[in-house]
């Protein structure tokens, strides 16, 4: 989820901090094209400041919906285990995929270092032989 400050107040501070640097290059035709090439870097990095401030933070969160997964079948009325955290199929996490498992990852998104079949793997906890879906070979699904 990413989280932005209303465009209207963006354009406040656009107008605020880069205003003047636009209105100076409009004014000063006289400068020379190396105080120039300055004064638009400041504005461009300037541009990039205010940009990052406004985004306060991101949540990188997805469930597989269509087919449903393992996970999230529950969702779709299947008599299946409830994982409520099916939108957290991440490997562990950062620490967990580089620093434990030197980069693995379970081949439905578990931790490489659970012990086989892990929870969304067939035969685990979540992957109990339900086929939810069945497509034919070149079948384009939207």
């Amino acid at each position: 989820m990413i989280k932005v400050v209303e465009w209207r107040q963006l354009l406040v501070l656009y107008k605020v901090c880069l205003g003047p640097f636009n209105h100076l290059l409009s004014v000063c035709q006289g400068l020379s094209n190396e105080i120039i090439m300055k004064i638009r870097v400041l504005s461009v990095a300037l541009e990039v400041v205010i940009t990052l401030c406004c985004v306060q933070s991101i949540w990188g969160h997805a469930r597989l919906m269509e087919p449903p997964s393992r996970s999230s079948m529950w969702r779709h009325g299947y008599d299946t285990p409830k994982n409520y955290d099916d939108d957290g199929l991440y490997c562990g996490g950062m620490h967990t995929q580089w620093k434990i498992n030197g980069g693995k990852c379970g081949v439905c998104g578990d931790p490489w270092h659970l012990e086989v079949p892990r929870p969304n793997e067939n035969g685990g906890k979540y992957g109990n032989g339900i086929i939810v879906r069945t497509y034919k070979p070149g079948q384009v699904k939207f």
